[in-house]
């Protein structure tokens, strides 16, 4: 999946609750490391005895849907506000992948332009379902953005392609996904 997303205009960071040793060896076994533009996750090393040691990627108390040592949401701000200031660079579209808890809380952040991707079957979905149907009700505000259920990164590159093959252009220019067909009822068929 990622190899497809080497167009310029795709600019593809990894947030995760991982650790830096376990991703980085995985990003360079499937030869996808020079694709990722930053990886934010737990800095990890092995010590001389071989044991793998991993810190905190930030000590956090401000979010209470992310765990202590990562704020999920927080860290997408941060890197779009970062893209902005120094490199002069704003998304026109974020699309978010995650399947866990802890990516309700960046899901939360985008906007109607943007859309995230809940794994099929895992918690994500599941919590984005009960915010849908009133169940869940949070302080840290509404689901604004599309949401597309996958379960193979085919339907995660599909949907991107269909947003690239609506108007022949870059991300930049193409109308938001809920304008083309990705609406509340279709979320609504999926479920």
């Amino acid at each position: 999946m990622l190899g497809e997303l080497r167009k310029p205009k795709y600019e593809v960071i990894i947030i995760s609750d991982s650790n830096t040793e376990f991703i980085e060896c995985i990003m360079e076994a499937a030869g996808h490391k020079k694709l990722i533009k930053e990886i934010y996750t737990n800095p990890a090393v092995f010590d001389e005895r071989g044991c793998l040691k991993i810190s905190y990627y930030h000590d956090q108390d401000w979010c209470k849907l992310s765990t202590r040592n990562l704020c999920k949401g927080s860290i997408l701000d941060e890197h779009i506000k970062k893209a902005r200031n120094e490199r002069d660079i704003t998304f026109s579209h974020v699309a978010y992948v995650g399947d866990g808890h802890n990516d309700l809380c960046p899901s939360l952040r985008l906007t109607a332009e943007d859309v995230t991707f809940p794994r099929e079957g895992y918690t994500l979905i599941k919590e984005i379902k009960k915010l849908k149907e009133g169940e869940l009700k949070l302080e840290e505000g509404e689901l604004k953005c599309n949401v597309e259920p996958w379960d193979t990164g085919h339907k995660i590159m599909e949907y991107l392609a269909k947003m690239d093959n609506n108007t022949g252009a870059d991300p930049g220019s193409r109308p938001p996904p809920s304008e083309q067909g990705m609406n509340k009822q279709a979320w609504n068929d999926l479920l």
